[in-house]
């Protein structure tokens, strides 16, 4: 059987997370063809395995298995062309991987880096440009291995990205949140559904310290999709977390957040309506949420807003 949720400490799981996601990620860029899209499915792939760990006997087959069915549905949903790899060939294929070079960063001013990088993501950063992206050559330069490499450029990537978007002054997108807090949130929201399930909440006291875990109700949560994020003008997050219950209907809840000097995450309130009027532009609802309705993927933004009508109008 696999490992206890409940028995591992946060830097645990977030090695599983990250050693996972790339396998996942390998898989799904190898058949969609497209970073972003292959991002999309090996968060989908590690939520579902946080979810389902306890009963997951071969981590690396199940991770294999579930990236290539989850990017092969993620393409027909969209009706972009993809590759089947085969259900065989993805177990060989990750097995046998060799490290790519590192996908090319965007130009950006060098001094505006330097502002927005940690020391240790800015040297990474100069020496990616100086070996043209060369994984090989920069792990000989770190004496680090190309896989460490590979896994560190793209936490850097996505660190860049969100100092930037934050910069611009971007606040209600996924795309603020650095590679860290993204898996932070992740770890958050699987330990909630499982201690939700258990009705142990109060177990998740380090989360929860400014807050009554007696007085959130019991929340029916089968599986949950994609959150969302909207940075407050005063320095917290607010987080929408979409669901699906036993009964097959989508809900939501919400809580706010804060980060404290060990950048862990405080939550401040807890909400089961939105605490802010979300526009319809800031709901991308098919590519975000995939949502399930019935059964059946949501074909029609017209039907998607019919499940989130009220984020329309409710407010707190």
């Amino acid at each position: 059987m696999g490992a206890n949720l409940s028995k591992l400490s946060d830097i645990e799981i977030e090695k599983i997370y990250y050693d996972l996601r790339l396998i996942a990620l390998r898989v799904a860029q190898r058949i969609l063809k497209n970073r972003d899209d292959a991002e999309d499915v090996a968060q989908t792939v590690c939520m579902k395995y946080l979810q389902n760990i306890d009963s997951i006997e071969n981590s690396q087959a199940w991770v294999n298995r579930t990236a290539h069915n989850e990017a092969i549905d993620y393409a027909k949903r969209r009706n972009i062309s993809y590759g089947d790899m085969g259900k065989i060939e993805v177990i060989q294929y990750n097995n046998s991987i060799k490290q790519e070079d590192i996908i090319g960063i965007e130009a950006v001013d060098l001094k505006e880096v330097k502002e927005l990088l940690s020391p240790k993501d800015f040297q990474l950063y100069q020496l990616a440009l100086k070996y043209n992206h060369d994984s090989g050559k920069i792990a000989g330069k770190l004496n680090k291995s190309t896989s460490y490499v590979y896994g560190a450029t793209h936490r850097m990537k996505r660190n860049l990205s969100a100092a930037k978007y934050r910069k611009e002054g971007y606040g209600g997108s996924r795309k603020i949140v650095d590679f860290y807090m993204h898996r932070k949130i992740l770890i958050f929201i699987n330990k909630l559904v499982k201690k939700m399930k258990e009705n142990r909440l109060a177990s998740m006291h380090n989360y929860f310290r400014k807050i009554d875990t007696d007085k959130i109700p019991q929340l029916d949560i089968v599986e949950t999709f994609t959150y969302n994020i909207h940075l407050l003008a005063n320095g917290s997050y607010d987080v929408y977390i979409p669901y699906e219950n036993s009964q097959g209907t989508i809900n939501f809840c919400f809580l706010d957040f804060k980060t404290n000097q060990l950048s862990e995450i405080v939550i401040t309130k807890f909400y089961l309506q939105p605490p802010l009027k979300l526009e319809s532009e800031d709901v991308t609802l098919m590519d975000e949420f995939r949502v399930k309705r019935k059964g059946l993927h949501v074909q029609s933004k017209k039907e998607a807003k019919k499940i989130f009508n009220f984020l329309e109008d409710k407010t707190l």
